[in-house]
């Protein structure tokens, strides 16, 4: 059998206990089972919601297990403080067992009293109270009460021990003067003055060389570069092909070799292609090798260095030179700045 209950609301009030408010309110309610007062035990659920019908429903449902003695039952609710912002309406919805009671009941101004209990946050400055103090007001603040980021320090005079700046975290920074790095740091860019002062730099050298005849079994023809595809001790300086070695940095290398050849003829040095004029070295037909030592100053990253036949004929390199072993041609590169 189906039960029909009516609900009227008696009246709703705020709960103040021992001088401490609390965000709960006490309903009181009036049921008729039918004809009749309802009497006994019922489970009834409340609902809060922002309209009278539909809407959208605030904050959770709260079940209670209720006595209604001679229709009348009295309940505490606490839909907590947020629930009723200054301004807005409230109804409340029943539910008795499996029975949903309509209209909802709209409530009066009692719950809303609960919004005192949030003055505290003018205290506090929240942002419910944000125009409250303008900066004309504010003659000094401690910074270390800040925290979280401050949008706009333009006008700072001082920032000591500042996390970030501009984004980027204060650990990032160097000093102008002083300072120590540690790590490896990379630098987009061109580095200027004259290093004095930089102390345990790693040396930048290499040492290649070629044994005649087997590494140089042919002549090398005029403009043609020479191999040296042995290597000895390195640090710092590549090679993309036996004859092809890679200044990776810009700055001022030392470049020595001797080779032995057979003809007259001159070597210079090539840097990215082109010749450098004033690093060739030659011999006439009663001297046995070609010696240089130059100077290359590089402008650009990764310059590509070769030695480089730089004269009119055909130049063989001298096997077993005055002795049982195979003749070394040598290349020693030097980074000096």
């Amino acid at each position: 059998m189906t039960r029909t209950f009516f609900l009227i609301a008696l009246f709703n009030m705020l709960c103040v206990c021992a001088n401490a408010q609390t965000s709960a309110f006490t309903y009181q309610g009036h049921v008729q089972d039918g004809p009749v007062p309802a009497n006994g035990s019922f489970s009834m659920k409340f609902r809060l919601y922002d309209a009278e019908s539909a809407g959208s429903q605030v904050g959770a449902e709260i079940p209670v297990l209720v006595t209604i003695t001679n229709a009348v039952f009295s309940v505490s609710l606490d839909f907590t403080s947020a629930s009723f912002p200054s301004g807005s309406n409230r109804w409340l919805e029943v539910q008795i067992g499996p029975t949903t009671l309509a209209p909802r009941q709209k409530l009066g101004t009692s719950p809303f009293a609960i919004r005192s209990l949030e003055a505290n946050k003018a205290d506090m400055l929240s942002s419910a109270c944000n125009p409250c103090v303008t900066s004309g007001q504010i003659v000094s603040l401690d910074g270390t009460r800040i925290t979280g980021s401050v949008a706009n320090a333009d006008s700072a005079a001082v920032s000591t021990n500042a996390l970030s700046l501009g984004g980027v975290a204060a650990a990032n920074y160097l000093q102008k003067t002083g300072g120590t790095i540690t790590g490896n740091l990379s630098v987009n860019g061109v580095l200027t003055g004259n290093g004095s002062g930089l102390t345990n730099l790693p040396a930048t050298y290499g040492y290649f060389y070629f044994l005649s005849p087997s590494d140089v079994p042919f002549p090398i023809v005029p403009g043609g570069a020479i191999p040296f595809p042995r290597t000895g001790p390195v640090s710092g300086i590549a090679r993309s092909s036996p004859s092809t070695f890679v200044l990776a940095a810009v700055g001022v290398y030392e470049v020595s070799w001797q080779v032995s050849v057979n003809e007259s003829g001159q070597i210079a040095a090539s840097v990215n292609g082109v010749e450098v004029d004033n690093t060739a070295v030659g011999r006439n037909a009663l001297a046995s090798q070609i010696v240089g030592d130059v100077l290359i100053e590089t402008t650009v990253v990764n310059s590509s260095l070769r030695l480089v036949n730089w004269g009119y004929d055909l130049l063989t390199m001298t096997p077993c030179a005055g002795g049982y072993c195979s003749n070394t041609g040598s290349l020693v590169i030097k980074r000096i700045r």
